[in-house]
């Protein structure tokens, strides 16, 4: 499961870097190591605001050395938004979407970040159900939906119980 889903996002991330623009326009040299930010927001089906990207990952690929590493953003890291003054590094998204988000994470680090990609809560039940589900271990005993988790106990999931539209 685990190399299934290194595979899935590598494939996103190589996808968006080879038909996406770069923020130039120009064409990319692939030999030359690149910056993807990738969002999950907390929008989807009856939300009508544009959500906080409460996921933030920024991913630099170097395919000349074979690697990719990831980057963790807090969400709630305190930056300078452009044009916005100082906020949350998610609230980016919501002042001016993905654009927005990627030029603010690019300031902040001070790295060309040229491509993003983003997965609402919808996208990330679909993305859960094309890898066939995922495993997951209760770290403590719990109910929600009408479904009872018991701490220690394994869990195999094809879909998500809980989204922030529930």
């Amino acid at each position: 499961m685990k190399k299934r889903t290194c595979h899935l996002l590598l494939g996103l991330v190589l996808l968006v870097s080879l038909i996406a623009p770069t923020t130039t326009g120009q064409a990319r040299n692939l030999k030359d190591p690149f910056a993807v930010l990738l969002m999950g927001v907390d929008t989807g089906k009856g939300r009508e605001d544009k959500g906080r990207s409460d996921v933030m990952i920024l991913a630099t690929v170097n395919l000349e050395a074979n690697q990719i590493d990831l980057f963790s953003i807090p969400r709630d890291s305190y930056v300078a938004i452009p044009g916005r003054g100082q906020d949350k590094i998610n609230h980016a998204y919501a002042f001016g979407g993905p654009d927005l988000a990627r030029e603010t994470v690019a300031d902040w680090l001070g790295i060309k970040v040229p491509y993003h990609a983003y997965v609402d809560m919808d996208g990330l039940q679909a993305i859960v159900q094309a890898v066939g589900g995922i495993d997951l271990t209760s770290t403590t005993s719990f109910e929600m939906s009408g479904y009872q988790f018991e701490a220690g106990q394994s869990y195999h999931m094809d879909c998500l119980l809980y989204t922030s539209d529930a």
